[in-house]
């Protein structure tokens, strides 16, 4: 009887600690990750999960600094959103990947390129112009270059700081975890005795 007992003490320590680490898990697997960037005059969205998989079929939505919705879009199959640049103003882009997974960017306006009287600029326009061009906008031809090349080492560089340790929620799992420890070892040190 007492063999009896013990035993069903130690099946409900170990499934309280795996209902514990159950809830701890899920939290980092999940993770969502928007990074954007500017390519002519287009914005170029991405989002992905904390394992490395795309966010496909995601909501995303480009807001002003007073939160007024100006364009949105849905990511691709390999989480890519591309959307017309809407304004050149500070925009906050906010990405909805379904059940509550959702992540933010944002784009200022130093990082937007001049948009003409038509609302955007394009390759046509600069290739009409090429025969005048000034140091302005070589400048800006140069920066939007740039900005196409350097864009894969923004992307790296913004994931490897949202990497920012471990979620309240590993915490409480690695607490119950040490606490479930606790429990099965002076669990067997009482029955020693």
């Amino acid at each position: 009887m007492i063999l009896e007992k013990r035993f069903k003490n130690l099946i409900l320590l170990v499934s309280l600690l795996a209902i514990i680490v159950s809830f701890s898990l899920p939290a980092f697997a999940h993770k969502v990750i928007l990074y954007a960037y500017v390519e002519g005059d287009k914005i170029i969205a991405e989002g992905g999960f904390g394992d490395g998989s795309p966010a496909k079929n995601a909501e995303i939505t480009v807001h002003n600094k007073a939160g007024k919705l100006l364009a949105e879009g849905t990511t691709d199959a390999n989480g890519v959103c591309e959307i017309q640049i809407p304004a050149k103003t500070d925009l906050e882009l906010k990405m909805n990947a379904g059940m509550g997974h959702q992540a933010e960017y944002s784009i200022t306006e130093s990082e937007l390129p001049a948009l003409s009287q038509e609302g955007s600029a394009t390759n046509s326009d600069l290739k009409a112009k090429a025969q005048t061009v000034n140091e302005e906008q070589l400048r800006k031809i140069i920066a939007e270059e740039l900005d196409k090349k350097l864009a894969p080492i923004k992307k790296s560089i913004i994931q490897a700081n949202q990497d920012t340790g471990p979620s309240f929620t590993e915490i409480i799992g690695g607490i119950g975890y040490i606490f479930g420890l606790m429990g099965v070892a002076l669990y067997f040190r009482k029955g020693n005795k």
